[in-house]
């Protein structure tokens, strides 16, 4: 799967995943969580590799990082309106930059 492949996969599993957490199910929101966190390190992999191959900046993955780590804080401290728009806003905005 190719990164726009892959960016256009995560966009559809973090609206399933923000509507869950946005419910209250956070119970089914985390299943699909496993799954995103999982594509987006193969994303953000793939982009860093392709960068450095071409040379080229396609994103800033330090930027898609840093709000990878405040998703993980707001986990940490179970705040889940905060997980959910982490993910709605900051990192589906970033990735849909490549979809």
């Amino acid at each position: 799967m190719n990164i726009r492949e892959l960016a256009r996969k995560l966009l559809v599993e973090i609206d399933d995943l923000t509507e869950l957490l946005y419910q209250s199910k956070e119970k089914e929101g985390y299943v699909i969580l496993e799954q995103v966190v999982m594509d987006l390190q193969n994303l953000i992999t793939g982009i860093v590799s392709y960068q450095q191959e071409n040379n080229l900046k396609i994103v800033d993955e330090n930027q898609l990082l840093e709000s990878v780590g405040q998703a993980f804080q707001a986990m940490q401290e179970k705040d889940h309106v905060l997980l959910a728009d982490i993910f709605s806003y900051d990192i589906k905005e970033q990735l849909e930059q490549l979809a």
